[in-house]
């Protein structure tokens, strides 16, 4: 009997389909000439915008702001192909494109007073793909009315969904099984 203590241990374990013809599995492993891919951009778009609170109605001045910047980062979360960089051979579907999954906050910095965004945007993809950090810049540019914006990019892979899908060989639904130590 384990106690509440205890950290838990999470294995996951299966039998990939070993009874099938050599000839299979290589025709398997072509359907999916590319590996699904990980890629994670994190985002910092600083409008360059200061607010000082002093009354309320600096607070309303920048609730606006902050709402109007939030509303233009959506239009490009719900229009993301548009602002992505991909090989001419790769389409807009699933094959190409798994999933994608955007987070964001808009805040204000309590240092500086300036007014950005820190934003997430996880892609699962089989091709190429980079932000087209022009054409969000020139959108936010256009939309809010600024002269300039500030606009900080990192890349990191997901080394652990890349090992694991190679694994499972990208079976969605592997077969889990929770093993507690005693």
């Amino acid at each position: 009997m384990s106690s509440d203590n205890e950290p838990i241990i999470q294995v996951k374990n299966e039998v990939t389909d070993i009874t099938q013809p050599s000839e299979q599995l290589k025709k398997n492993k072509r359907q999916y000439k590319t590996t699904l891919k990980h890629s994670n951009f994190f985002l910092t778009i600083n409008t360059n915008q200061r607010f000082r609170i002093r009354d309320e109605r600096d607070v309303q001045e920048v609730q606006e702001f902050a709402n109007r910047f939030k509303d233009t980062l959506t239009h490009i979360f719900d229009n993301i192909q548009q602002y992505l960089k991909v090989p001419e051979d790769s389409e807009w579907n699933r094959k190409y494109f798994e999933n994608i999954n955007v987070e964001s906050a808009v805040e204000r910095s309590p240092d500086t007073d300036t007014v950005h965004a820190h934003i997430l945007i996880k892609v699962d993809h089989r091709t190429k793909v980079q932000l087209d950090y022009d054409a969000i810049k020139n959108y936010i540019l256009e939309q809010m009315g600024l002269p300039n914006i500030h606009l900080f990019n990192r890349v990191y892979f997901d080394t652990h969904a890349t090992l694991e899908d190679y694994i499972f060989k990208n079976r969605n639904n592997p077969r889990y099984q929770t093993v507690l130590k005693n």
